[in-house]
């Protein structure tokens, strides 16, 4: 109960002492942020991909996991860019994205990337999870990714149902943290993404405690924006809003010089 593609590894690129942690996708894998990763690790930033647990293996194995496990991990990779790194930021995808505002809370991160994160989810059966876990243990993952995705990215073709039900859990828990996070954010969103309510991320938008916030809503983005057509719009965007950040910082330094 899977589609394979490479080897699934964490990825590292290495760089100078700005540094990013880019978490992947609930069920996805490393592969489907690589392209804004490269973009990233191109500016001279180090940039980490950490594989969360569970993924990249098979489903029993993600079955085994929850929310708990995932954000531990990026984390973990928060805690130890931080060792390489004098700033560090948190970028994700879809779940990836939560989690990143969910760690900026927690962890002294300049800024947060964060994209197509889930607060509603467009497929409503998703809600149905907690009832169904105890009738089957899988349920087939509907397919809207295009054939390049899935001849070059591993992902799963089905859902562990107690992995879901940790996903909402997640999105409760988190959902009620954003008030707290105070850091810089840029929101990205594709409007006509097929898995998460576009509307999840206006709600992100207005919950954050964030006095530096955007939103930059793609036309026509589905949910996969690093690996999507407008991917090097999604890059420049990402690009820019470090740049303005390491910016600040440096003119900080300049005036306390």
């Amino acid at each position: 109960m899977q589609i394979t593609g490479r080897p699934v590894t964490p990825l590292f690129f290495p760089g100078n002492r700005t540094g990013i942690v880019l978490i992947h996708g609930f069920t996805g894998s490393p592969g489907e942020v690589e392209p804004l990763g490269r973009a990233l690790a191109a500016q001279g930033w180090t940039v980490q991909v950490p594989l969360l647990p569970g993924h990249g293996t098979d489903v029993e194995e993600l079955a085994r996991t929850c929310w708990r496990d995932w954000v531990a991990a990026a984390e973990k990779a928060v805690v130890e860019l931080r060792q390489k790194c004098d700033r560090v930021y948190l970028a994700g995808l879809s779940m990836g994205g939560l989690i990143s505002l969910y760690l900026a809370h927690y962890q002294p991160v300049v800024g947060v990337i964060s994209l197509a994160a889930p607060i509603y989810l467009k497929n409503k059966k998703a809600y149905l999870a907690p009832y169904l876990r105890w009738v089957r243990r899988y349920a087939p993952k509907e397919r809207q990714e295009d054939g390049h995705y899935l001849l070059t990215h591993f992902n799963y073709d089905h859902i562990p149902l107690a992995a879901l039900v940790s996903l909402l859990e997640f999105i409760r828990t988190a959902r009620k943290q954003l008030p707290l996070v105070q850091v810089p954010v840029l929101l990205i969103q594709g409007d006509a993404d097929e898995t998460v309510d576009p509307a999840s991320a206006e709600y992100i938008f207005h919950q954050l405690g964030s006095r530096e916030k955007k939103l930059l809503s793609l036309p026509g983005g589905r949910h996969l924006l690093p690996l999507g057509p407008q991917r090097q719009q999604v890059a420049e965007a990402a690009i820019a809003f470090i740049n303005s950040l390491e910016e600040q910082s440096n003119e900080g330094v300049s005036r306390r010089i």
